[in-house]
């Protein structure tokens, strides 16, 4: 017999239900709603049938927000504003990867944000003198250098910023990372996120955050689900994951995959986590790999942030020439397709104003004068 909800859910199909609604309401509906119970008197045909309520109504059903505009970011030492006039369109982000000991507001995040881009820190607790240090992040050995970016951000009329504190978190390359053994348990893991979020919050800072995990579990373990390290629906604005399309990076990555083979299955992980809350691409590229047309993969990939993975909000790539790879946009054909798809699938109508970054000295002594060159202060106390 054919569902007696089938009506019911096409009706709900057919309304602004998101899918994962749709999947839900599908679940909850009984294999045969309407049949009757065996042994069940016949009804009299003149007797009215009694409306049972099958499905929940739709307010009862938690939903996103309403998806924002696409924002695309670039990491400032990949110079997105000159970038722009490479490709003929904007950015909406600027993203800084920076260690905490030298992460400065006034050098890193105000000149962006003067400029008219969202600002996203990601928030390095980079530590030479330990192989983990999940333990000395919860026991607040690095406090001074947040309260320290906290009191710079609201001195200057506390604008909003996203930060990404121990990002890719469920892997074993950083200190901070889950699989790298000793007190890097995800227990201590959530107990870190929770204690850097109450520091960089508890004076009121316009700080949201993004919890930033790795499209892959580290070593190669394929059954631990994203939700064991959630650290509850307070402590996250938004969730992201990195994954790139790797081939010819090294010899375990000789496939060429698309952008859904590559985000496809930790989109679906993520969609599970509690909150509904806003998603993204923490870091994506394409490596250039014999003879793959890069530059379709860039407009297939523009195309599914925005119609495949409907809850993303926010992209960061990485376009920089490495060792392991040519992440960058190498041809007149591949700037063409990042450019065009900027304009096609981003707001280009937000305001920049684009001033020099403020006069700096090359204190790190590396040749060039950046943002890296902020004032470095004295390390942590080791034996905390």
């Amino acid at each position: 017999m054919q569902n007696g909800l089938d009506g019911d859910f096409q009706a709900y199909k057919s309304s602004d239900l998101t899918v994962q609604d749709a999947r839900i309401l599908r679940e909850l509906a009984p294999d045969d709603a309407t049949a009757a119970p065996t042994g069940a008197p016949t009804m009299a045909p003149s007797a009215a049938p009694t409306a049972i309520a099958l499905v929940p109504p739709i307010k009862a059903i938690v939903k996103p927000a309403p998806r924002g505009p696409l924002m695309i970011g670039l990491s400032d030492n990949m110079l997105p504003v000159a970038r722009q006039a490479e490709l003929g369109a904007k950015f909406q982000a600027v993203v800084k990867f920076q260690s905490v000991q030298k992460m400065r507001y006034p050098f890193l995040v105000k000149p962006h944000l003067d400029a008219g881009f969202q600002s996203v820190m990601v928030m390095e607790f980079l530590d030479a003198t330990r192989h983990t240090n999940l333990k000395q992040i919860a026991n607040g050995l690095y406090d001074k250098y947040l309260y320290k970016f906290v009191d710079e951000l609201m001195d200057d009329g506390n604008r909003e910023v996203w930060v990404r504190p121990l990002h890719e978190f469920n892997g074993d390359w950083y200190p901070w990372g889950t699989y790298r053994g000793g007190d890097n348990t995800k227990r201590m893991f959530k107990r870190a996120w929770r204690h850097v979020h109450w520091i960089l919050t508890n004076k009121g800072a316009n700080i949201k955050f993004q919890l930033a995990y790795n499209c892959v579990n580290g070593q190669n373990d394929q059954t631990t689900p994203f939700l064991d390290w959630w650290p509850g629906e307070q402590y996250v604005d938004m969730v992201v994951c990195s994954g790139y399309n790797r081939a010819g990076s090294d010899a375990d990555h000789q496939q060429w995959l698309t952008f859904p083979e590559v985000f496809g299955a930790a989109y679906e992980q993520m969609l599970t986590l509690p909150g509904m809350k806003p998603l993204g691409v923490g870091e994506t590229s394409c490596n250039n790999f014999e003879d793959n047309d890069k530059a379709q993969w860039i407009r297939d990939a523009f195309y599914d942030f925005v119609n495949t993975y409907p809850r993303i909000e926010h992209v960061t790539w990485f376009l920089q020439n490495k060792n392991d790879g040519r992440w960058d946009l190498n041809s007149p054909e591949e700037i063409a397709a990042f450019g065009e798809s900027l304009i096609e699938y981003t707001p280009q109508n937000i305001p920049q104003d684009l001033p020099p970054l403020p006069p700096q000295a090359d204190i790190n002594g590396d040749g060039v004068i950046n943002g890296d060159d902020a004032p470095v202060e004295a390390p942590p106390d080791p034996n905390l």
